[in-house]
């Protein structure tokens, strides 16, 4: 079991008898995001404060090994622990070193692409020169956090008023650092150490992760769609508005059908998409469902993928053909009113 561990967490298991090593969801002040708080790995730029905490980066295991058993006899286990947490600060000086000249180059025009891993299905190169927010945003940051993971090095900075907390995951190479990804989300199994495992904690964002998935499953198969059919007829391929009423009478009895369908509309993306969602007005001749901060564009315009694959034009017109369609089989007319993502569905009766 203890060959599957990274280097720290063996070091922390032989100086401890096994604790449970400290977990990335330990971050100071965090309340988004991974939504945890605790007192793990703050870092600072050179400069700007005192570096508390570190990953034994790039040192040798047997090295490692040594240093430690050496400190438990000495001075005891639990004070090797925490001898551990001050010792390598010329490691915390590499990585911090590899890390700000990323962020230097972040602010070179065009970018050195040698600084950006380009993958199959996604070129994070060509994100970060698409959004000059983002890359001020990074270079700019002052406070992180970093993790060394068993084959990445991940970078993470805080929430703040300004942003969600971020993740950046980098290759390390001997020179430079190369950013894989920029990820809002980091989902809590970090612990697969003790088999079977089966505790599979919960998230904040399981909602956002959920709808993500499916989305991105509309959209690819919309493409491919668009390969052998009009972009109308794709459209219709998603069309659910027959089932949508079936089971809005199935479901909820309590109303008139039109009725029927705006309450199990509610409760299906409350509960089942994760949405927030009002009924603002509810009779059979007009009804209205507020999304305030509407899933559906927000994944678009954050999830770098789905505007590679769809443009906002199509993806709206995909969006609004769906709810057509079931309005109409429920007896109503749809108008659509967006204020940022701020959402409006307001239904009309047709006689």
């Amino acid at each position: 079991m203890l060959a599957d561990l990274t280097i720290r967490d063996r070091i922390v298991r032989k100086a401890d008898g096994g604790r449970r090593p400290e977990s990335i969801w330990d971050i100071p002040g965090n309340t988004g995001g991974w939504g945890q708080t605790g007192k793990r790995d703050s870092r600072q730029a050179e400069g700007s404060g005192t570096m508390v905490g570190k990953r034994l980066v790039n040192l040798g295991v047997g090295t490692c090994a040594v240093l430690m058993a050496l400190a438990a006899v000495l001075i005891g286990p639990q004070a090797a622990l925490a001898a551990e947490c001050e010792m390598p600060r010329s490691m915390n000086r590499a990585i911090d070193k590899l890390f700000r000249e990323f962020q230097q180059a972040l602010k070179v025009t065009p970018l050195d692409r040698t600084y950006f891993h380009c993958g199959e299905y996604f070129d994070v190169g060509h994100l970060m020169e698409e959004h000059q927010e983002l890359r001020e945003l990074i270079g700019g940051a002052q406070t992180y956090h970093v993790f060394e993971w068993e084959e990445i090095l991940s970078v993470v900075l805080p929430a703040s008023d300004k942003h969600e907390e971020l993740r950046l995951d980098f290759y390390v190479h001997e020179d430079h650092l190369e950013l894989i990804r920029v990820e809002c989300i980091t989902l809590p199994i970090d612990d697969v150490h003790t088999l079977p495992y089966e505790e599979f904690r919960s998230s904040p964002w399981e909602a956002w992760a959920r709808e993500e998935i499916r989305l991105s499953q509309m959209v690819h198969f919309y493409q491919e769609f668009c390969q052998h059919r009009s972009k109308p007829e794709a459209r219709q391929m998603f069309y659910d508005g027959a089932g949508f009423v079936l089971a809005a009478d199935s479901w909820v009895p309590f109303y008139s059908q039109r009725r029927n369908f705006i309450a199990y509309a509610g409760w299906l993306y409350k509960h089942v998409y994760g949405y927030d969602v009002l009924i603002e007005t509810f009779s059979d001749a007009e009804a209205t469902l507020v999304f305030p901060n509407d899933l559906f564009f927000l994944i678009y315009d954050r999830a770098g993928h789905l505007k590679r694959q769809i443009s906002r034009e199509n993806y709206t017109k995909l969006y609004e053909s769906i709810w057509q369609d079931r309005a109409m089989h429920a007896g109503w007319e749809v108008r659509f009113e967006y204020t940022g993502y701020h959402t409006v569905l307001r239904f009309l009766a047709v006689d």
